[in-house]
């Protein structure tokens, strides 16, 4: 599995800029080049790694308008991918994110949000060097939410959701899957610093492939998960906010029942701006691979690769921290800590399954960035990571890397001023 830890120099211009100027606008158009390179692109073990380095050129937009009690806002970029010695990994990757809110005059409130993204897939979970060629994956999800009662002190809520991964690569069919979920909440709503909610959550799995039987066929494998979540949020001060959620969770599969999971689950985010020129984001979570796989933090900006994950259960914890050195320039730090406990039921690239094993896996990844930015419009950086994994089951590989990269960013509004 690839860790959610993504490139610091391409996305966190999205933070940096926006702060630069006083204006806002509610467009944005803009384009960025990025250059890199990847001692160990495939996370083979040791002696078996291949280096290589790449290009990626992006057009990017955003629309962020408010109508009356609406607010509409979408984003949208496209990319290529070139590759000095592995060209048969280029590939033309885009990302799409719509989110409506809205509310009546009344206490009813709503959200509609959608997403859609193509990349490289992670190469984390290969274990065979058939597996080691050019996989897009192909990540979507579409959710809603309803509030009833805004500014009461009890709200009522339900939300919907659907999300889907598949893949370019037929060595990779058994981790596409598609879930759909449901549930509904009340959230008490007190005027001070905690608010917290309660409720039920239903969702229902599948993977259309997830055991190779030959001659193309695949048998199908559903999973029904209940979840019982307690949510919390508390902003003890302006300058720091805890939120949390708690999740008592079942997790039933009809083939691959070594992925069965009953326990707790949940997450808990801590957003602390610890001085003027210093911020810090950490996120802990602990979740079912199904969920991980969707779960891709905003820490360290858009990602290159997909973020699969076939775990029986990830324990993570992310961390990053900004430090503004001087009025255009700005040290970011960042790392994650993951912990993956793995069943016999991960797949190897043919399908077929291993038999009576369990086991874990360990990884690390740390990412130093420094980001300069000559005018409000504009930034540039450059990022050094290092990614270690170790594992003590034939599930999963040990592996070591090492990345760099540099980019340079300009992005254009229609109410841009010029530099400051």
């Amino acid at each position: 599995m690839k860790l959610p830890l993504h490139p610091v120099a391409l996305a966190v211009a999205l933070l940096c800029c926006g702060a630069a100027g006083a204006e806002t606008s509610p467009y944005t158009l803009g384009a960025s080049i990025a250059f890199g390179r990847d001692d160990n692109l495939f996370r083979a073990p040791e002696g078996d790694e291949t280096s290589d380095r790449w290009w990626t050129g992006t057009l990017f937009g955003a629309v962020d308008q408010t109508i009356g009690r609406q607010r509409l806002r979408l984003k949208a970029n496209v990319n290529r991918s070139v590759y000095d010695e592995r060209t048969d990994l280029d590939n033309t990757g885009y990302g799409l994110t719509f989110d409506w809110d809205g509310q009546t005059a009344e206490s009813i409130s709503w959200n509609l949000g959608a997403m859609a993204r193509r990349a490289l897939a992670s190469y984390g979970t290969v274990l065979e060097p058939a597996g080691r060629v050019r996989n897009l994956e192909d990540m979507a999800q579409i959710n809603a939410g309803l509030k009833i009662g805004m500014q009461a002190q009890w709200v009522a809520g339900l939300v919907a959701s659907y999300r889907q991964v598949d893949y370019s690569a037929p060595v990779y069919a058994a981790d596409e899957y598609r879930v759909a979920s449901l549930g509904g909440y009340a959230l008490w709503n007190p005027a001070g610093p905690l608010t917290l909610s309660f409720g039920p959550r239903f969702s229902q799995g599948r993977y259309p492939n997830a055991l190779a039987l030959g001659n193309g066929q695949f048998r199908e494998d559903q999973f029904d998960r209940r979840d019982l979540d307690f949510t919390a949020k508390y902003v003890p001060t302006g300058a720091s906010t805890l939120t949390a959620r708690v999740s008592l969770t079942d997790q039933e599969f009809d083939v691959a029942t070594d992925r069965d999971f009953r326990g707790a689950t949940g997450y808990l985010t801590w957003d602390w701006e610890a001085t003027g020129k210093t911020r810090l984001r950490a996120i802990a979570s602990r979740d079912t691979g199904s969920e991980t796989s969707f779960f891709t933090s905003d820490i360290l900006g858009t990602p290159q690769r997909g973020t699969g994950d076939t775990s029986q259960v990830t324990n993570a914890l992310t961390t990053r921290v900004d430090y503004q050195a001087t009025a255009k320039i700005t040290l970011a730090l960042g790392g994650q800590f993951a912990r993956r406990f793995l069943k016999s039921s991960s797949r190897l690239d043919d399908g077929s399954t291993i038999v009576d094993e369990t086991g874990q896996e360990t990884s690390s990844s740390v990412l130093f960035a420094v980001l300069y930015a000559p005018t409000r419009n504009s930034l540039l950086g450059c990022e050094f990571g290092h990614h270690r994994r170790k594992t003590d089951t034939p599930l999963s590989s040990p592996y070591t890397a090492n990345t760099v990269l540099c980019s340079g960013r300009l992005a254009f509004d229609s109410f841009a001023s010029g530099a400051p």
